[in-house]
């Protein structure tokens, strides 16, 4: 699979079952505007997402893949075992919420579209997403096809769930997603442990 396809489908996937699709969703019914809550929630993605891939590529030139796989491969691997333990995500949700209200209140002046790119800019940092998008362009040599495969997955389930996502919501089993991410996470650890690059 090439860095654009490989990075849709495993950051779909690790996104798909986040906190951060409930933003969407609340953003979407407190302000009636999903269009400028889409704009806004992509856009604090593009900052992350870049930044992810910034990082990415620096290591990826200091550090050669033969070197980097060793330690890539096994933090996908254990950020599959902790997500189907149940180890992974459900702290840092909780944490977040808190922080992502807070936050809301003080910005909620500024109006929908920057309410949305600052919760989204300033709460993901660091999240599981952010991490696998750099560990992608480690992989993958900071390619621009990693930032464009993050942020079209992130952009399309900003769309489900700015426009659909009332309507979905109580369809998808969250522990289903989650554990369809934990397999996809160690499976595709597992690749990178044996790809011969």
């Amino acid at each position: 699979m090439n860095a654009f396809f490989s990075t849709l489908v495993l950051v779909m996937l690790a996104e798909l079952g986040d906190k951060t699709r409930l933003i969407a969703l609340i953003l979407s019914v407190r302000y009636a505007a999903p269009w400028v809550i889409f704009a806004g929630m992509t856009l604090g993605y593009g900052v992350v997402t870049a930044l992810a891939v910034i990082f990415g590529d620096l290591l990826s030139r200091v550090l050669p893949f033969s070197i980097v796989k060793y330690p890539l491969g096994a933090a996908f691997i254990l950020f599959g075992v902790l997500l189907l333990a149940g180890k992974w995500g459900e702290e840092e949700e909780e944490e977040g919420e808190g922080k992502k209200e807070g936050l809301l209140k003080r910005v909620e002046r500024l109006g929908p579209f920057w309410v949305s790119f600052l919760l989204i800019a300033l709460t993901e940092m660091g999240d599981k997403t952010q991490l696998t998008t750099a560990a992608m362009a480690v992989r993958y040599g900071g390619s621009w096809m990693v930032f464009l495969g993050s942020l079209t997955a992130l952009a399309i389930l900003n769309a489900i769930f700015c426009f659909l996502g009332a309507k979905i919501s109580g369809r998808i089993p969250i522990r289903l997603v989650k554990r369809a991410s934990a397999l996809l996470f160690v499976a595709f650890g597992v690749f990178v442990l044996l790809s011969s690059l």
